[in-house]
């Protein structure tokens, strides 16, 4: 029995499969059934169909029940119209004998929802835009109905392939929506809503997707609708808060991303988020200089309070293709439509700066920006603006700062000092003042360490710039830098930056005001200074200056040098303090300089004055002329003078001291001078050669001694004069017995009066002179020499003279040379009442030896010259000099302290006659190498 029910249902299965495959089934009995289970048993909604069947659903290989030409009446209102309707019924009501649809789905439904100006939701049926008191609302239709109803096990309603418009009439706009796939699921939450669909935008269809949920007690809706292609500016006209529209018209670029929505009862929006991204495209930007951004990317996040009337924009980023800003704030919605961001810019060259730059914003930092950048980023900026927006949707801003950080600038400088490059930093602004904190570059070659510039705050009474900084790097290039700057400063140096050497490290500060053309050469400059390892090949005379560690010190035009230096290779010490206005220097130096030193700079003193001295000058100029003091220690030197018995070693206690008139940078005046050493004071004046360091004129006196056994100081004048053949040179003392000690060791003279006349080439450098001694009325109280060749020769009276108290000589001449160290007498003679004495010879001070020759004539009270005063006979007896005669021919020779004397005894026993003969033999006979037959 069993079997053969399963076979007759197995056979009708098959038998109803094979007629619905070949079309639908109209099946009249369900029609009235399916109408009462879709109305509404109130009789608020009631549902007609045309007619019912059944058809085979190839998709999913079931039979569905289809009711055609389907109208939902509220009363006698159809609200909507469906040519199709598809119905799967709840398998629980049918257990139970009922009737209930379970899912129903809508195909080619045309379906327009209306907000009411009272803010109400309706439908309408199809296209028609019905008055208000033809369209149902949206809660007649999505209330429930009586408890237990046949609607009650509705879960599910599709809409597919439909149309949807939407009607605003508070802004009689209407929203069409193309190819609709709509799904409304209930759930104890609420009722879920899943659309898919095409927007009308224009002549544009966009995407659309939306999943929403609606909650019905209370009343309200959430929903994420996702979209793609949309451009705003076209989306502009159909938004209905002003401001919104026209930020959304500046937009012109596709867009894509999704809307967070959440809606009250009435489904208007209380709160919307939008997610975007997109590019290629622009925004309209009336307010900056390019009028248009062009876009490569954007992305971000803004919010519409709708309750608090504002928008907040979370995260907005703009690929400007290079350069990246960043944009966070708020706008009010409201009257007052405030503002409120914070704009970040990265990767943006100045170019792109000034570029967007608003032309109201901040007008005179962007004009120094157009004036002086000339290349650089800006690494990484802030700028934070407060205001409101405008009637054209563009920002007026009241309050404005912010912060630039930039790297690899380039500066344009004033005049025609270098450009500073590739600087780093960071620039602090606001609407009051705006400050440049640099952290690194370079100008003309310089290592910029740091530097600021600090304009004045727009209150400031006096509108000037300060610019502060640190600058490092190769002296030479910090001169060339002065001297394209400074050229007042570089010429009051003289220094040719091309020939220094070192390094520098300087503090500069300045200030100048903002607009018009700047004057280096007039900016209020201070410079703290460091100079290292300074060297200049001919700082002074042609001499090198090396080793330098100098401080610099520039206020306006005060400019002071301290510090330590070699000059020539001894060592300095120098403070420098000049006016780069009037040129005034005041020059402060201490020197201790060696022969070799002193000989580098042209001063070479040798062989009077060798060995270190301690030189401190003080020179006070204005414009190459002033004053010069100069003070020498000599204790650490030794003092050779020529001729004069007086000499110094080193270690003992000399000085000198020198007050110069200086003109046109030479000195040419020696107005005070003064040379201190034991047994010696020296004091003059004199003139040099214009241009030279040549003695032109010179008056001395000196005070030589007491040179033991003299008790007494002599003195000396000294005049030099310009002559037609040097020089000359005068020389006149009170005590020629002093200056008989240069004669030899141990001799000593009182009284005499000297004159000396001679000639000083124009130009040596080791002061030779000749001329002719002449001197009267001196006694000579000892003369070892003179003593040995008496004691040869046998002369007791003159041994007793010099005994008893000197021989008194009235006359004592000689032609004198002195070349280098070596003192030559010629025609030498000593007339006296006792003796006469013919001399000639060399006496070298550098060797301490001495080489002369010479004739003792004694008197024998006037009777051995009385001779040569008779007429004929006279030239016999007397010889070819007059001596007398006897004379005694005797030599001096070798070192000054223990000369050797030698006597010819024969010269005193001849005639004169025959004396000169002998002489002219002995010379004629003499062997090679000085040696005598």
């Amino acid at each position: 029995m069993l079997a053969a029910t399963v076979a007759t249902a197995a056979l009708c299965a098959a038998l109803a499969g094979w007629r619905l495959s070949r079309g639908p089934v109209e099946i009249g009995l369900l029609t009235p059934i399916l109408e009462r289970a879709l109305s509404r048993s109130d009789g608020s909604l009631a549902v007609r169909i045309g007619r019912t069947e059944l058809a085979w659903a190839p998709r999913d290989h079931t039979v569905e029940l289809r009711a055609r030409d389907v109208r939902l009446l509220s009363g006698t209102v159809t609200v909507v119209s469906v040519p199709t309707l598809e119905v799967e019924l709840s398998l629980r009501a049918l257990v139970h004998g009922r009737v209930a649809p379970r899912e129903v789905e809508l195909r080619g439904l045309e379906l327009t929802l209306v907000r009411e100006k009272n803010g109400r939701i309706g439908l309408v049926p199809g296209k028609s835009l019905s008055e208000p008191d033809e369209s149902v609302m949206l809660e007649t239709l999505l209330g429930s109905g009586p408890s237990g109803g046949p609607l009650a096990q509705l879960e599910r309603i599709a809409l597919r392939e439909g149309q949807l418009a939407f009607l605003d009439r508070e802004r009689d706009d209407t929203w069409h929506l193309r190819a609709v796939d709509l799904a409304v699921q209930r759930s104890e939450a609420g009722i879920a809503l899943r659309l898919a669909g095409a927007l009308e935008v224009g002549a544009a269809l966009v995407p659309l997707r939306l999943d929403g949920l609606y909650h019905p007690d209370p009343a309200r809706a959430t929903g994420t609708l996702s979209f793609e292609h949309i451009e705003p500016a076209a989306l502009a006209p159909r938004v209905s808060w002003p401001a919104l529209t026209e930020l959304l018209a500046r937009l012109r670029l596709p867009v894509k991303g999704s809307v967070a929505l959440e809606l009250d009862g009435s489904l208007r929006p209380r709160r919307v988020r939008l997610s975007a991204e997109g590019g290629h495209g622009s925004i309209v930007a009336t307010e900056l200089r390019a009028r248009v951004v062009p876009i490569e990317r954007l992305r971000g996040h803004v919010t519409l309070e709708l309750e608090e009337n504002a928008l907040a924009v979370e995260d907005v980023v703009l690929d400007l293709g290079g350069p990246t800003v960043g944009l966070v704030g708020r706008v009010g919605l409201d009257k007052a439509r405030t503002l409120d961001a914070q704009v970040t810019v990265s990767k943006a060259t100045t170019a792109d700066l000034l570029r967007y730059w608003p032309a109201e914003t901040l007008p005179d930092v962007r004009a120094w920006i157009t004036s002086s950048l000339t290349a650089g980023r800006v690494r990484d900026g802030r700028l934070q603006v407060s205001g409101r927006l405008s009637d054209s949707g563009g920002p007026d801003i009241d309050a404005v700062s912010g912060v630039l950080g930039f790297e690899g600038v380039g500066v344009r400088l004033p005049a025609k000092m270098p450009p500073a490059r590739r600087l780093s930093g960071t620039v602090t602004f606001d609407r009051a003042a705006w400050d440049v904190v640099v952290t690194g570059g370079s100008i003309a070659g310089l290592d910029v360490v740091r530097a600021s510039v600090k304009p004045p705050r727009r209150s400031a009474r006096e509108a000037r710039v300060a610019v502060r900084g640190t600058i490092s790097g190769p002296l030479s290039r910090a001169l060339t830098l002065v001297d394209a700057s400074r050229p007042d400063f570089a010429a009051g140096l003289g220094l040719d930056p091309g020939e220094i050497s070192g390094s520098m490290s300087a503090d500069v500060e300045t200030s100048f005001a903002p607009g018009g053309a700047l004057d280096p050469a007039q900016l209020p400059l201070v410079v703290s200074a460091r100079l290292h390892d300074v060297s200049v090949p001919r700082a002074y005379r042609s001499a090198p200056l090396t080793a330098g560690d100098l401080a610099v010190e520039l206020r306006g035009r005060a400019l002071e040098v301290k510090g330590q230096a070699s000059l020539a290779g001894a060592p300095l010490s120098i403070a420098w303090r000049q006016n780069l206005g009037d040129g005034t220097q005041r020059i402060d130096v201490s020197w201790r300089a060696d022969a070799t030193a002193r000989t580098a700079l042209g001063f070479d003193l040798r062989p009077w004055m060798d060995g270190p001295a301690d030189v401190r000058a003080s020179a006070e100029l204005a414009r190459g002329a002033g004053t010069v003091d100069v003070f020498a220690d000599l204790a650490r030197s030794a003092l050779a003078f020529p001729v004069l018995p007086v000499s110094k070693a080193a270690g003992t206690l000399g000085s000198a001291e020198a007050h110069l008139a200086v003109s046109a940078g030479s000195v040419t005046r020696i107005d005070r001078a003064l040379l201190r050493t034991e047994g010696l004071e020296l004091r003059g004046h004199a003139t040099l050669a214009a241009g030279e360091a040549s003695v032109r004129t010179l008056d001395a006196e000196a005070t030589l001694g007491p040179v033991p056994p003299a008790r007494t100081s002599a003195h000396l004048a000294l005049s030099v004069r310009p002559g037609t053949k040097g020089r000359a040179l005068v020389v006149t003392s009170d005590d020629a017995g002093t200056l008989f000690h240069a004669l030899g060791p141990e001799s000593y003279a009182r009284g005499g009066r000297l004159r000396f006349e001679g000639l000083l080439p124009r130009h040596a450098a080791a002061l030779p002179f000749e001329g002719h001694l002449d001197v009267r009325d001196i006694t000579i109280t000892r003369a070892p020499l003179l003593a040995r060749v008496a004691t040869l020769v046998s002369l007791t009276g003159v041994m007793k003279s010099l005994a008893d108290g000197g021989i008194a000589l009235q006359a004592v001449t000689a032609d004198i040379r002195h070349r280098d160290t070596t003192l030559t007498i010629t025609d030498g003679t000593a007339q006296g009442s006792e003796l006469a004495l013919l001399v000639a010879g060399t006496v070298d001070h550098a060797a301490e030896t001495m080489d002369m020759r010479g004739t003792l004539v004694p008197s024998y009270y006037g009777l051995n010259a009385a001779g040569a005063r008779v007429p004929v006979i006279g030239e016999l007896l007397s010889g070819s000099q007059h001596a007398g005669i006897q004379a005694f021919d005797f030599t001096v020779q070798g070192p000054l302290a223990s000369p050797q004397v030698r006597v010819d005894p024969i010269t005193g026993l001849a005639p004169g006659l025959l004396r000169d003969i002998g002489r002219r033999l002995r010379t004629d006979m003499r062997l090679p190498g000085g040696s005598r037959p």
